[in-house]
């Protein structure tokens, strides 16, 4: 890396070596020209400017030329002015360049008595100048601002900033020397400046223009009359930018009203009443005044209301009152006050009013006021009137029932007029009678059955007054064509009747030879009385009654009531299908009697006789029937016996069921309890054997059960004197008995055990159980045939083997159990020992389980074998060769099996 440094330094002090031999070689050259007296100086061919906006300087730089001692540059503007610098290096400084201006420069070298004729220049561009010259003009009709100036060189384009007095600044951009701002806020103070703008520089911002806008329209203006005077008031929130306000009114006769404020009110004076007046608002400042607003109607406070009348009508709490139309109000109130003081009001839109409510016989003073928007009017002159009689009060009728004539009363609140009572239906004449000097008057010969509507009538002068009405009933009239029946069935008493005039109640009197009379009333035409005796004769008469009134009696009607109820009545208990006698006792006239049983379920059986005793037929078993007797004659069928309660014999249980209780060898027999009842018989036969069991419950136990034995399991219900049949049969479950001829067969190789038995006709399934001697296990197997295996038995183990039956909801017990040896596990540990000089060999082995045995066997070379069998753990083999090599097994055995054998290598 050194070494490049080293000839980069080496290049460039050779290159300055070679330029200072050409320096050298030119003013030898001058030197020269100088010996014969000439002098010489070459030309700036290369002159760069560089412009400062922010200091409206020029740094003007170019080429050395050789010779030159000093540089002047020159920079002329288009006018002609120059300004200058000199430096003896190759840059200088032009300052207070003028702004607007294009310039041309120039650079001449200087030696000491020399100038070069300069023939390179540059030109520039300097900062464009400030706008000047400015106009801002304010259009109060639109409020809108025309900006303009003096446009200024180069520039490209001008910018211009409009702030109002808040600080918002609205900016406007423009190629020409005007700017238009139409969209300036109403009441604003604004300050418009411009500055000039080119690619290079921006010029200064312009002197401020200030411009006052339009004052703003107001807001929340409120017109109102004050009530007292005619004046109006107009108030208002104050508007920005304005300096005074104008209001204008024209009301309905066409003129106009002004006044003028620099506040926030102004008075108007002098305006008529009754006025509706379109009121206009304006706003102005020293420059502007806002276009006329029409705001908020005003209306002056109404006319006072003129020709009032007051007429009283005869209705006797009513008065019509009525005036001119006064103008300006709206509705109108009209008050009266009578001479106790007490008032009275009414409200209208139009010209009258009808006062209500009004109390009769006062003199009342009556004024109207006319109601605007704002203000009432004052009083009108009052007039007076007097209202209507008042009309009697307190109206009483008095009916006389024997003497058949009404008396009416009523109280006098006036001392003078003649009062006629009224009364009036709604067919027929009315009726009436006058009194001038009492307070009540008597009407006579009343028609029965009408309802009147009674009234009293005030007469004086041209009204009258009449009362409120009240109600009157004269006399009833009489019953018509009165029916009487009697109930077959509650031996009541039916008495019905037909009435020319309905009436409010009626009473109906049932008297008899002996004894107080029986009474029944109703609203109705009809009545039903109970309590008549059974087999008596009875007079029958209805009146009518209104109020406290009585009419005429009804004609009279005899009746004769029912036969009286057989007494005694029994019935006697038979069992099965036989009939059930019942008789009774009766002393009275009826001709047939009927006895009749109603069962709990709806069975009715019923028999009849014209004797005192009869028979019912096919009455049904397990039920609780009603018997009860009845008299009757050719109309009608008497009241019923005192009832008397019967119950049949019990029927046969249904729902019969049987579990099998499995230990037990007995069954648990369920059914489901008979009406009637008290105790059951439970009865299972099968081949050869039957069994019973009796119980007051619905369920009993039948034992001992035989295994293997079907049952037919029946039940009898029983209410101690008659039994019922049995029930349908029911099938019960055999008990499984235990399986027999067990064998078992024992597979040495694999040590699986099959296990046989007698196989049985019922479908069954077994389960074999094998339990070793030490209590481990046990080992299962299930089928559904009469043998299974047991598998994965160890060798050399005692078993107890027992099988068992078992259906679908009982088990049997276990067969008597067999044991069961497997096979001998094979001996472990085999060793040999061997005597060389004896050529003989003694295997000894460890004791197997299950083994009774042991078969120990020698092989040697060319097929040598000999066996050895012993219950003990050893085996001595003699006689063998020397130097050879034997195989030793030793095999355990029982009576059925043998073991794998173990073996062992050996050599003599």
């Amino acid at each position: 890396m050194l070494d490049g440094v080293s000839r980069a330094i080496n290049t460039q002090t050779e290159m300055l070596r070679e330029q200072n031999r050409k320096l050298d070689t030119i003013l030898e050259q001058n030197r020269s020209l100088a010996a014969v007296g000439l002098r010489a100086i070459g030309d700036v061919t290369t002159v760069s400017v560089d412009y400062s906006c922010s200091t409206s300087s020029v740094t003007v730089t170019w080429d050395a030329v050789i010779g030159a001692g000093l540089y002047r540059a020159v920079a002329v503007d288009r006018t002609g002015a120059s300004l200058n610098c000199t430096s003896v290096s190759t840059s200088c400084q032009i300052p207070e360049l003028r702004c607007g201006e294009n310039y041309q420069v120039r650079v001449a070298a200087i030696s000491d008595d020399c100038e070069s004729v300069p023939s390179v220049t540059s030109t520039f561009e300097t900062v464009p100048c400030a706008p000047v010259d400015l106009e801002a003009t304010h259009d109060c009709s639109s409020n809108a601002v025309v900006f303009s100036w003096q446009p200024t060189n180069n520039t490209r384009y001008y910018v211009a900033t409009a702030v109002d007095d808040t600080g918002k600044e609205t900016e406007c951009m423009t190629l020409d020397g005007i700017c238009y701002f139409t969209e300036v806020s109403c009441g604003r103070f604004y300050t418009y400046r411009v500055y000039a703008v080119n690619p290079e520089c921006n010029s200064q911002l312009s002197q401020p223009k200030f411009v006052r806008t339009s004052p703003c329209l107001p807001t929340y203006v409120r017109t109102k009359a004050d009530c007292n005077t005619n004046t109006l008031i107009t108030t208002w929130d104050s508007s920005e930018g304005a300096l005074s306000y104008t209001i204008s009114a024209e009301g309905n006769n066409g003129e106009t009203y002004n006044c003028s404020s620099p506040n926030n009110t102004c008075k108007i004076t002098g305006v008529p009443c009754g006025e509706q007046l379109s009121v206009w608002f304006l706003a102005s400042n020293d420059i502007c005044s806002t276009d006329k607003m029409l705001v908020e109607a005003a209306q002056t406070v109404p006319c006072t209301p003129v020709n009032v009348s007051a007429t009283a009508e005869c209705s006797p709490n009513t008065a019509k009152i009525n005036w001119i139309t006064s103008h300006g109000a709206i509705f109108y109130i009209v008050f009266a006050e009578d001479a106790n003081g007490n008032s009275h009001n009414c409200f209208s839109m139009g010209t009258t009013c009808l006062m209500e409510d009004l109390r009769c016989g006062q003199h009342y003073t009556v004024k109207v006021i006319g109601t605007g928007v704002q203000c009432n009017s004052t009083a009108s002159q009052e007039v007076h009137f007097m209202t209507a009689p008042c009309p009697p009060t307190d109206i009483e009728a008095f009916r006389d029932c024997d003497a058949n004539r009404a008396v009416i009363a009523w109280q006098n609140k006036q001392t003078s007029g003649v009062y006629t009572a009224t009364l009036k239906d709604l067919s027929g004449p009315q009726l009436n009678c006058t009194s001038n000097t009492f307070n009540n008057c008597t009407i006579a010969n009343l028609p029965c059955g009408k309802k009147y509507n009674v009234t009293v009538t005030n007469s004086g002068g041209q009204c009258q007054s009449t009362s409120a009405s009240i109600s009157m009933d004269s006399v009833p009239c009489g019953p018509e064509d009165v029916i009487t029946s009697i109930s077959c069935s509650s031996d009541k008493l039916k008495v019905s009747w037909s009435i020319s005039v309905p009436t409010e109640n009626y009473t109906t009197i049932i008297s008899r030879a002996m004894g107080p009379p029986l009474y029944c009333n109703s609203t109705d035409t009809q009545c039903t009385v109970g309590g008549l005796w059974c087999e008596r004769s009875y007079t029958v008469t209805v009146f009518s009654i209104t109020g406290t009134c009585l009419s005429l009696p009804s004609k009279e009607v005899v009746v004769k009531t029912l036969p009286c109820p057989p007494t005694n009545v029994t019935a006697v208990h038979m069992c099965a299908s036989d009939p059930v006698p019942v008789s009774w006792t009766h002393s009275g006239n009826a001709e047939l009697f009927i006895a009749v049983a109603s069962g709990s379920r709806g069975h009715r059986a019923e028999c009849t006789t014209n004797e005192t005793s009869c028979s019912l037929l096919g009455l049904q078993c397990g039920e609780v029937y009603t018997v009860s007797v009845v008299g009757a004659d050719n109309n009608c069928t008497g009241l019923q016996s005192k009832p008397l309660s019967l119950k049949t014999e019990p029927c046969s249980p249904p729902n019969v069921t049987s579990q099998v209780i499995c230990g037990a060898g007995a069954a648990q027999v369920f059914w489901t309890p008979s009406m009637n009842a008290v105790s059951y018989e439970v009865k299972a036969t099968s081949t050869g054997q039957t069994l019973t069991c009796n119980s007051s419950f619905s369920n009993c136990t039948l034992r001992p059960l035989v295994c293997g034995q079907a049952y037919d399991v029946q039940v009898s219900a029983t209410d101690g004197t008659c039994a019922s049949n049995y029930s349908t049969p029911f099938r019960q479950e055999q008990v499984p008995c235990t399986p027999e001829s067990v064998t078992t067969d024992l597979q040495c190789g694999t040590n699986d055990l099959t296990v046989s038995w007698a196989s049985s006709p019922l479908p069954l399934n077994y389960s074999v159980k094998a339990v070793t001697l030490d209590g481990s296990g046990p080992i299962t197997c299930n089928t559904n045939n009469a043998s299974c295996v047991l598998r994965g038995i160890q060798c050399g183990q005692t078993l107890n083997i027992s099988v068992k039956a078992s259906s679908v909801s009982c088990s049997g017990p276990y067969s008597p159990m067999q044991t069961v040896r497997t096979g001998p596990c094979s001996s472990q540990k085999l060793t040999t020992v061997t005597e060389c000089g004896r050529n003989s060999l003694l295997a000894s082995w460890e004791a197997s389980s299950g083994a009774s045995f042991y078969t120990a066997t020698v092989m040697g070379p060319n097929g040598f074998t000999k066996n050895c069998s012993t219950s003990n753990l050893t085996c001595f083999f003699s006689n063998l060769q020397c130097a050879s090599s034997y195989t030793v097994q030793v095999r355990s055995q029982d009576s059925l099996c043998i073991s794998v054998p173990i073996q062992t290598a050996a050599t003599t």
